[in-house]
C-alpha cells in the first residue's frame, strides 16, 4: 500500500517536473538568470518527453508533428534576416513544449488535472497579490514607455491570457467528471471572477462575457444540428482571422466606436494598435513568405514601436511568414474538424468557449506567450478518445 502511494507521488511529481517550466508567470520574467534556467530545465523537459515516445512506443499525433516542424522553421528563418535565433527558442520552448505534455498526459487519467491545479495555484496566487498590493507588485514599461502596475501573472490584459484558460479548463475537469458544479470547482470559479473583477480590464470583462454567452448558445442550440455544419473550431478560426483582417486593413472598428469609446471606454485606436499594425505590415511584405523568426525586443521595439504586433494572425506572420501561418491554421482547422460532432459535450464546450475567447483576444494581443491556449488545443485533439472511454 505504502509503495503505491509513493508511486502516485512520483508519477504526479514527474508530471509537475515536466509541465512547470512551461507555465512561467511574468513575476518570474523579472529575474533574467531564473527565465534562462527555466528555459534550460524547458529544453531538458522536452528532450525527455521524446525520449518517452520512443520507449513507450506512443506516437506523437499528427498535430505535434506540425508544431515541431513549425518550431524548426521558425528557428530556421530568425537566421536568415534581422529574427534572433536566442529570441526565438525562448518563445517557442514553452509553446512546444506544452503541446507534446498535453499530446502526452491527455492519454494519460489525472495528467491534465496536476496541470490545472498548477494553473490555478498562480491564479490563487495572483489573487492575493491584488488583494495585498492595490498599487501593484512592480511596475513594468509599455512600448510607449508609460510605467504600469502589474501582479504576480503581470499586467491585466496578461492576467486575462491566464485567468480566462482556467475557467475553460475548470469547467471541463469538472463536467468530465459530473453535470453539476462541485464545491471545488464553485471555489475555483470564484477565485478566477473574482479576479477579473479586480483586475478592471475592459478585453477580460467582454471575453468572459463572451465565453458565458457561448455557451448559452451552446446549450440553447443543442438540438438544432443544422447549427454544427457552421459552429466549430475551423469557422471561428477562420473567422477570427476574417476579422483580423477587417481591424488591419479596413478599419472596421470605427464603425462600433459608440461601444468601443462609452461603453468598453477605449479609444478607436485601440491604443494605438492600429499605428503598429500599418509599421508591421511594412515588414511582413519584405518577407512575406518567411517572416522573420522572433525579433530582440529593442530590435523589433526600433522597428515597428512596439515588442509585438498586437494581433494574433499578424504575429504568425510577421515571425513564420506565410508558410508558418499555413502551419499553425492547419493545427487549428484539425483540431475544428475533430471536435465538430462532440459539442453536446459540456466538457468539450468548455474548452471550445475557452479557445474562442483566446482567439478574440488575439484580434488584439500576439498570444506569443499563451502556452495554455495549445494546452487547450491538444486537450481538444484527443477529447474523441475520452468520450469512447479508451486511449487512441
Amino acid at each position: 500500500m505504502n509503495r503505491d502511494f509513493l508511486k502516485i507521488k512520483y508519477s504526479t511529481a514527474q508530471c509537475l517536473m515536466l509541465l512547470f517550466p512551461f507555465l512561467e508567470p511574468d513575476t518570474f520574467r523579472l529575474s533574467t538568470s531564473f527565465h534562462m534556467f527555466l528555459r534550460a530545465w524547458a529544453v531538458l523537459a522536452i528532450a525527455y518527453m521524446f525520449l518517452y515516445y520512443v520507449k513507450s512506443q506512443i506516437k506523437p499525433c499528427f498535430g505535434i508533428l506540425i508544431m515541431i516542424i513549425y518550431s524548426i522553421w521558425l528557428c530556421y528563418v530568425s537566421t536568415l534576416s534581422i529574427g534572433n535565433l536566442q529570441t526565438t527558442i525562448t518563445q517557442i520552448v514553452p509553446i512546444l513544449g506544452i503541446s507534446i505534455w498535453a499530446d502526452i498526459y491527455s492519454r494519460k487519467n489525472g495528467g491534465i488535472s496536476v496541470a490545472i491545479k498548477l494553473i490555478m495555484t498562480y491564479v490563487y496566487i495572483n489573487l492575493l497579490t491584488l488583494l495585498l498590493f492595490p498599487n501593484g507588485l512592480y511596475q513594468s514599461q509599455s512600448y510607449q514607455a508609460v510605467p504600469y502596475k502589474c501582479y504576480f501573472l503581470g499586467y491585466r490584459n496578461v492576467q486575462s491570457l491566464w485567468l480566462l484558460p482556467a475557467l475553460a479548463l475548470t469547467l471541463w475537469e469538472n463536467y468530465t467528471e459530473t453535470d453539476e458544479l462541485t464545491h471545488k470547482t464553485k471555489v475555483r470559479l470564484a477565485a478566477i471572477l473574482l479576479s477579473i473583477i479586480l483586475i478592471k480590464s475592459s478585453t477580460t470583462y467582454v471575453a468572459a462575457a463572451v465565453l458565458l454567452g457561448v455557451l448559452i448558445f451552446l446549450v440553447k442550440g443543442s438540438r438544432k444540428h443544422y447549427l454544427w455544419k457552421f459552429v466549430n473550431l475551423s469557422t471561428v478560426y477562420i473567422g477570427s482571422i476574417a476579422v483580423s483582417a477587417g481591424l488591419v486593413f479596413f478599419n472596421i472598428q470605427y464603425k462600433f466606436s459608440y461601444i468601443i469609446e462609452n461603453i468598453l471606454h477605449k479609444d478607436v485606436d485601440l491604443t494605438d494598435r492600429i499605428y503598429v499594425w500599418e509599421k508591421v505590415l511594412v515588414y511582413i511584405r519584405q518577407r512575406i513568405w518567411t517572416g522573420y523568426g522572433y525579433i530582440f525586443d529593442p530590435t523589433s521595439r526600433a522597428l515597428i514601436g512596439a515588442s509585438h504586433p498586437h494581433n494574433y494572425a499578424l504575429n504568425l506572420l510577421y515571425t513564420g511568414g506565410v508558410v508558418g501561418f499555413v502551419l499553425v491554421s492547419i493545427l487549428w482547422l484539425i483540431v475544428g474538424y475533430r471536435t465538430k460532432r462532440m459539442l453536446n459535450d459540456w466538457a468539450v464546450r468548455a474548452l471550445f468557449a475557452g479557445a474562442l475567447v483566446l482567439l478574440l483576444i488575439g484580434l488584439t494581443e500576439p498570444l506569443k506567450q499563451l502556452p495554455t491556449a495549445y494546452m487547450i488545443l491538444f486537450i481538444l485533439y484527443h477529447e474523441d478518445s475520452r468520450l469512447k472511454g479508451g486511449e487512441e
